[in-house]
C-alpha cells in the first residue's frame, strides 16, 4: 500500500506558499536572515580558498611570518562565520514563532466562519482536525528543517563550485549520489505522510477518549455508568494498532537508511579518488581544501536529508491549510432581511421539515410538523441520535432544512 504513495506537484507549490507566509510574517527579520545567509555562503567559499593558501604557505615557507597574512585572513573569516552562525538560529526561531502564530490564527479564524455542514462531512472534519491540532508540530518541523536547509544550501553550492575548479567530476559524483539518496528519502517521508493522513480519524477518536476520561464534566457520568474501563480499553486498542503500524514503517525506513549510509561512503570515496587521479601529486593545501569542502557538503547533505523527509511528511500541512482557507465561508445574513416580529403573535412553525446530513443515507429528521406558540414551554425528549440537537439547530436558524420550511409568525 505504501509503495503506491507518490509525491504530488501541489505539495511543492504548497510548500513555496507556506514559506511565503513565513517571510510575510516578519519581512524585516526575513530580510536580515537572508542577507546573513548569503554573507555566510560567501565567507565559506573564501575560507576554503584561504585555507588552501595558508596550508601551502606553512608547508613551503622558511619563515612563519610569511604565513601571517593568510592566517589573519583565515581567523577573520572564521570569526565572521561563527558570529553569523550564532545569529542565524535566533532569527530562524523568530521567523518560526511568528509564522506559526499567524498560520494558526488564520486557520482558527477560518474555522469559525465555516458553515455547520462542513463539520458534518467526515473529510472536511478530518481536514480541520489535521490543520488545527497538528499545525504547531508541522510548522515547527517544516520551518526548522526548511530554514536550516536554506542556510546550508549556499555553502553547499559554493563548496561544490570550488571542488569543480579542481575537477568537474567531483561535484558531478556528489550531485548524482545526492539525487539518488533524495529519491530514497522521498519514499521514506511519503510512507509516514500517507500513514498519518489515513489515521486522522483514529487519532481524533483517541483524543476524544482521553478528553472524556480526564474532563470534570464527564467524570460523573463515566462513574455512574461504569464505562471508564471500556473507554480506556478502546483507547488502548487504537493506540496499540497505531504504534504497531508506525513501528513497521519506521523499521522499513531505518533499513533503507542503512543502505543510504553505504551509498554516501561510496560518494566520498569516489570524490577523493577523482581528486587524487586528476591532480597526480596532491599538495597539502589542496588536500585540506578538499576535506573541508567535503565536510561542508556532508553537513549540507545531512540538512537536506532532514528537510526532504520532513517535507514529504509535513508539506501536506501546507496543502491542508490552503484547502481550509479556500473553503467557502458561511453566508452572512443580509442587512435587509426581515427582522423577527417582537412580540410574537403566532409563534414558530415547522412545516413538513426534513434534514439530512451531508453524506448520510437517511434523514436525521423527516416530516416534522411543530407549532410552538408565544410563551409556550416545550420539552424535547428522545433517545441519543433521535435528532433533538438537529431540531434545535433548525429552530435557531443554524441549519437550513433539506425539505420543508420554518416560519416565525408566518414569515
Amino acid at each position: 500500500m505504501w509503495d503506491k504513495v507518490k509525491l504530488t506537484r501541489p505539495s511543492f507549490r504548497d510548500l513555496l506558499w507556506l514559506f511565503g507566509q513565513v517571510l510575510k510574517a516578519s519581512p524585516f527579520i526575513a530580510a536580515v536572515w537572508i542577507t546573513l545567509v548569503l554573507i555566510n555562503a560567501g565567507a565559506g567559499a573564501a575560507q576554503l580558498l584561504v585555507l588552501r593558501e595558508t596550508v601551502n604557505t606553512l608547508v613551503d615557507a622558511d619563515l612563519l611570518s610569511s604565513a601571517v597574512p593568510w592566517l589573519t585572513a583565515l581567523c577573520l573569516l572564521f570569526l565572521i562565520e561563527q558570529a553569523i552562525s550564532t545569529l542565524l538560529p535566533l532569527l530562524r526561531e523568530q521567523l518560526r514563532i511568528r509564522a506559526g502564530f499567524a498560520l494558526q490564527r488564520d486557520a482558527l479564524q477560518k474555522t469559525g466562519k465555516l458553515p455547520l455542514e462542513t463539520f458534518d462531512d467526515e473529510e472536511s472534519h478530518n481536514l480541520i482536525n489535521r490543520v488545527v491540532t497538528g499545525g504547531d508540530s508541522s510548522v515547527v518541523q517544516l520551518m526548522q528543517n526548511g530554514l536550516n536547509f536554506i542556510e546550508y544550501l549556499p555553502v553547499l553550492l559554493t563548496s561544490a563550485v570550488v571542488l569543480g575548479l579542481i575537477s568537474l567530476w567531483i561535484p558531478l559524483i556528489i550531485i548524482g549520489g545526492a539525487i539518488l539518496l533524495r529519491v530514497f528519502e522521498i519514499q521514506m517521508g511519503a510512507r509516514v505522510r500517507h500513514f498519518e493522513v489515513e489515521n486522522t480519524r483514529n487519532k481524533r477518536l483517541a483524543d476524544y477518549y482521553v478528553q472524556l476520561l480526564t474532563e470534570r464534566r464527564s467524570a460523573a457520568e463515566i462513574r455512574l455508568w461504569s464505562i471508564g474501563e471500556t473507554l480506556l480499553q478502546r483507547w488502548r486498542t487504537i493506540l496499540a494498532q497505531y504504534l504497531q503500524e508506525r513501528l513497521h514503517i519506521d523499521f522499513r525506513n531505518a533499513s533503507q537508511g542503512i543502505f543510504q549510509v553505504f551509498i554516501f561512503v561510496a560518494i566520498i570515496a569516489g570524490a577523493l579518488l577523482v581528486t587524487s587521479l586528476s591532480q597526480g601529486r596532491v599538495e597539502a593545501g589542496l588536500a585540506a581544501l578538499v576535506l573541508e569542502a567535503l565536510r561542508n557538503i556532508t553537513a549540507g547533505m545531512n540538512s537536506m536529508q532532514y528537510f526532504v523527509i520532513g517535507f514529504v511528511q509535513h508539506a501536506g500541512y501546507g496543502e491542508d491549510l490552503r484547502r481550509l482557507l479556500e473553503k467557502k465561508e458561511e453566508e452572512a445574513a443580509p442587512e435587509t432581511q426581515t427582522p423577527s416580529p417582537h412580540p410574537m403573535r403566532e409563534g414558530i412553525r415547522l412545516h413538513s421539515v426534513a434534514y439530512r446530513y451531508p453524506g448520510a443515507d437517511t434523514d436525521a429528521l423527516s416530516d416534522i410538523n411543530v407549532h410552538i406558540r408565544p410563551g409556550e414551554i416545550l420539552a424535547i425528549v428522545g433517545e441519543n441520535g433521535a435528532g433533538k440537537t438537529t431540531l434545535v439547530h433548525l429552530l435557531a436558524g443554524l441549519r437550513s432544512p433539506t425539505a420543508g420550511h420554518v416560519t416565525i409568525d408566518g414569515i
